[in-house]
């Protein structure tokens, strides 16, 4: 059976590769925190956020984040998940990525760090 955090947390991958930007805000927080490795992109705004998301969709048109697995706090605050982050055809990475959210399940901050290069 799978839990509403889960839920959560799949749909933000899908819709994150739709690329549309209005309905990808809408996992946000208006003040959340955000710190993606390796490109050193941080976000402390949803409008910061709004601007980085132009930015990579223009820069990466074929740009996708694949989840292979997660896991949650007992809590439900927490996910860490893996993710497969393509940005061209051939360029492609392990992403850790761990996300945390309020209590309307909104996401509040995330971090993601690079692990391995495919």
């Amino acid at each position: 059976m799978t839990t509403i955090l889960q839920d959560i947390t799949k749909r933000y991958y899908d819709t994150w590769n739709s690329h549309v930007i209005k309905d990808i805000l809408c996992f946000f927080t208006e003040h959340l925190t955000l710190h993606f490795q390796p490109e050193n992109v941080t976000c402390d705004s949803i409008y910061s956020l709004k601007y980085m998301l132009h930015k990579t969709f223009y820069s990466f048109p074929e740009t996708q984040r694949k989840l292979l697995r997660f896991h949650h706090s007992d809590d439900k605050k927490l996910v860490i998940a893996e993710v497969l982050v393509k940005t061209y055809s051939d360029q492609q990475y392990i992403s850790l990525e761990y996300i945390r959210f309020n209590d309307d399940g909104k996401i509040e901050n995330i971090r993601c760090a690079a692990v391995k290069a495919k």
